[in-house]
């Protein structure tokens, strides 16, 4: 029971209050709010919830008060029909007890601010379309204030209110998504924002955009955020790429080829500035930032590539950009290997081309005179050893001309004089790999056993590789004429085991089957079948079984006597039926016969 005292006069205006608990205090205020709306007397909240406001919501209040106070002012804000002047102050008073020095204070007020935008409906009195909308604006109103609120708290070093903070801000966006979207996106382009409360905010966002509510989130909501982390991947780090890919790639709408193709597009836009050849910026082979940003592009765009989804863009740039300065990119310290990296991405990239892309004779050329800076020149005629082969370099550059060159196959015919040169190397480069695999085989180091793997798939793709460009003579079957299918079948080196999965950040989501029979890079292009492997193990376990189980031998003697010739009149079917059963009535026609006789006979009778 309150023991609390109220005191009206007259006019029925002003109040008084006796005891001198403030938590009575308090009560006794919140009841007199909720009588005044039930018995429409809301004018008079004004003055009842200002004193709330002056006198405990305050930093000099006690902290039991204060938490008590925020938490009264967040329930009865959003239904409260006050001046907007109130309503304001009621929000800075918050605010301030958001900054206060005790703890559960802070987190009073951070559980109750997502209250805030709650709706109305249930405490109001009335149901008019005009009330819906003035809802649905002041919803919208407090949605862009707590979150940009929550967005700046998110730089606390208190776990317990940090999780806190990312549970109240998920609410908001379950309760008005466009408008706290564009609120966090608002503080996250803020000059002034910490670089914790901007990570932590990135981080919060990929990893809990798909726990709103999908009643929230509709198409026109997932509209705003592809448009809003459109807009954030103009200046933003490698971590925070993926991130915000990762945002991207979680969307319902990106789940289709078109929305697939989509954000290949935006990685290219966003990443990569000189995405068009007629841009006036250039690849700079020297800036660590610009051949990062590069390769984190690619890696991010590779897993989302199929024969549906196309890197053309993404080619065209490498041709035009990277492969020309590719020498100067100097290998790290740490045994990162940028330019093998780039290399391997143009091959990847080569093998999702559309089938109306066709390589220039320039970029070919560049392409051909890298490989050939790769390959030794032999001047004496004498045979190089495999060890002064870069055979991973020479791979993948295989890879890109190959794949390149399926849809140029005049290109070697009119350029026939300026690849003599590349021809011998090449056939050199092909004795030396069959020697080093050949050395590589004898091995059976344990230890080892991967690399000695991995070594022997790169010569033998180079042997092939070269051989389908090589043998017929190059002059007279231009590559990919007859052999594509076969080239096409190569896996390369790097995608064996489990560096597929290493390298790659972000795996191909499901696409909708309605959409393309081409659903992931990982999904096969063919029905699988068993291979060499299994073919030898299911023979391994048909022999196992021919030797274990016992030959079938019929029964003889008193156990034979049963068995006999199948009835005169029955049928090979189960069920016994004759060949004169009667599909209607479901007996033998001869059955009925013998039944129509037998009734009439006892008719006569």
């Amino acid at each position: 029971m309150l023991s609390l005292v109220m005191e009206v006069n007259d006019n029925g205006n002003s109040i008084s209050t006796s005891p001198s608990d403030p938590i009575d205090q308090l009560y006794a205020l919140f009841n007199r709010i909720k009588e005044n709306q039930s018995i429409d007397k809301s004018s008079e909240n004004d003055s009842v919830f200002d004193k709330i406001l002056s006198e405990y919501a305050t930093a000099s209040a006690e902290p039991h008060i204060k938490r008590l106070s925020a938490q009264l002012i967040c329930r009865l804000l959003p239904g409260l029909n006050i001046s907007d002047s109130h309503q304001k102050a009621a929000f800075n008073a918050l605010i301030d007890l958001v900054e206060d020095d005790d703890s559960q204070t802070r987190r009073q007020v951070i559980s109750g601010l997502p209250r805030l935008c709650l709706s109305s409906s249930a405490t109001s009195t009335t149901n008019t379309s005009s009330r819906s909308n003035k809802d649905s604006n002041r919803i919208n109103e407090y949605a862009t204030k707590v979150s940009d609120v929550l967005v700046q708290l998110m730089q606390t070093d208190d776990d317990k209110e940090l999780s806190l903070v990312e549970q109240s801000l998920l609410s908001v966006l379950s309760s008005a998504a466009q408008a706290s979207i564009r609120a966090i996106f608002s503080q996250l382009s803020h000059p002034d924002l910490p670089e914790a409360a901007r990570r932590r905010c990135i981080r919060f966002l990929s990893d809990r955009i798909l726990c709103i509510d999908r009643c929230q989130m509709t198409p026109e909501v997932e509209e705003v955020i592809v448009e809003q982390v459109t807009t954030a991947l103009e200046d933003v780090t490698e971590a925070e790429f993926t991130c915000f890919i990762k945002v991207l790639a979680s969307l319902q709408c990106m789940q289709t080829v078109s929305g697939r193709q989509r954000l290949v597009d935006t990685i290219c836009a966003q990443a990569i500035d000189a995405i068009d050849p007629t841009d006036s910026a250039e690849f700079e082979p020297q800036d660590l930032a610009c051949v990062g940003r590069v390769r984190g592009c690619a890696r991010q765009a590779l897993p989302f590539l199929s024969k549906s989804i196309i890197s053309d863009k993404f080619v065209t740039y490498y041709l035009d950009k990277v492969l020309p300065q590719l020498s100067q990119v100097s290998e790290l310290a740490d045994g990162d290997r940028p330019r093998l990296e780039l290399m391997q991405q143009l091959a990847e990239l080569s093998s999702h081309v559309s089938p109306d892309f066709k390589a220039t004779d320039q970029q070919l050329s560049c392409l051909l005179n890298q490989l050939d800076s790769e390959l030794p020149h032999h001047e004496d005629g004498s045979s190089k050893s495999a060890t002064e082969y870069n055979f991973s370099h020479i791979e993948s550059l295989l890879f890109a001309v190959h794949r390149l060159t399926q849809a140029r196959q005049d290109y070697f015919g009119t350029n026939a004089g300026a690849f003599d040169a590349l021809q011998n190397r090449l056939k050199h480069c092909q004795s030396a790999s069959r020697s080093y695999q050949q050395s590589l085989k004898p091995s059976t180091d344990s230890t080892n056993s991967s690399a000695i793997s991995i070594a022997l798939a790169i010569t033998s793709n180079i042997c092939r590789l070269i051989e389908y460009l090589l043998l017929p003579k190059l002059l007279s079957r231009p590559p990919g004429q007859s052999e594509s299918s076969a080239a096409a079948s190569l896996t390369p080196s790097w995608l064996l085991g489990g560096q597929q999965k290493s390298r790659r950040r972000i795996a191909a989501p499901n696409i909708r089957p309605s959409d393309s029979d081409e659903l992931s890079l990982n999904s096969p292009t063919k029905r699988p079948g068993r291979d060499s492997s299994d073919a030898a193990g299911l023979t391994t376990s048909r022999k196992r079984r021919a030797v274990d189980l016992p030959v079938y031998r019929p029964p003889v003697g008193k156990f034979s006597s049963a068995v006999g010739p199948m009835p005169k009149h029955s049928s090979a079917a189960r069920g016994g039926r004759s060949r004169y059963y009667n599909v209607y009535t479901g007996a033998g026609a001869a059955a009925s016969a013998t039944a129509g006789r037998r009734s009439s006979g006892s008719g006569n009778r």
